[in-house]
């Protein structure tokens, strides 16, 4: 069930209208949607970003948990996205 706070419409890094989507979204409670939403110019550099997008901060802990090494494979070193945006985060992941 999507949450009534995420829009397919809108890119997850700046609100733009959505351009195409990619990659997945990893939720808290270990679910996961097909397709992150993203605008014409994130999607072009969609690589800078941690894949997944997270649900929230707990989502990225039950992520690190249960799959170490997709963490460090497609997180560690990248941009992390969080849906909840009042968690974004603009620093790389350790």
């Amino acid at each position: 069930m999507k949450p009534m706070w995420m829009s397919t419409k809108l890119c997850v890094v700046c609100g733009a209208p959505a351009a195409g989507v990619t990659g997945y979204v990893f939720f808290a409670s270990g679910s996961i949607r097909i397709g992150a939403p993203f605008c014409k110019e994130h999607l072009d550099n969609h690589w800078e970003y941690a894949n997944p997008v997270f649900e929230n901060r707990e989502a990225l802990e039950v992520f690190r948990e249960r799959h170490p090494r997709l963490y460090l494979e497609r997180v560690k070193g990248k941009k992390i996205l969080f849906l909840q945006t009042s968690q974004s985060e603009t620093a790389i992941a350790r």
